[in-house]
């Protein structure tokens, strides 16, 4: 009698924690769906920031490159065209460096 009555209390105690594991388990998992919901959200941001940025770089260069192009088109439209000044600043552009505005 002793021996089912233990068994019993065993059978109690692992159904108890059973439940407890079941719910940890549950939370665990709930709280790590939104940590995954947040990091999928800083994502998106931080994506849309890299684009946002990527896009104003490049309408800064066109506009650079631009107002360089019209530089040199008035220089060549002069009479007589400074030839020898927008050719430095061609240069300038292919050799890297910040043409002189």
């Amino acid at each position: 009698m002793a021996l089912a009555e233990t068994r019993g209390e065993v059978i109690v105690d692992l159904r108890r924690r059973l439940r407890l594991l079941e719910r940890l388990l549950r939370d665990t998992t709930q709280a790590l769906e939104r940590r995954v919901r947040g990091l999928e959200a800083t994502l998106q941001k931080t994506e849309a920031e890299a684009r946002d940025q990527a896009y104003r770089m490049h309408r800064f260069y066109a506009a650079s490159l631009s107002e360089v192009l019209h530089s040199v088109q008035r220089d060549l439209e002069q009479n007589p065209p400074k030839v020898e000044n927008a050719l430095a600043r061609i240069r300038q552009l292919l050799d890297g460096e910040r043409p002189a505005a």
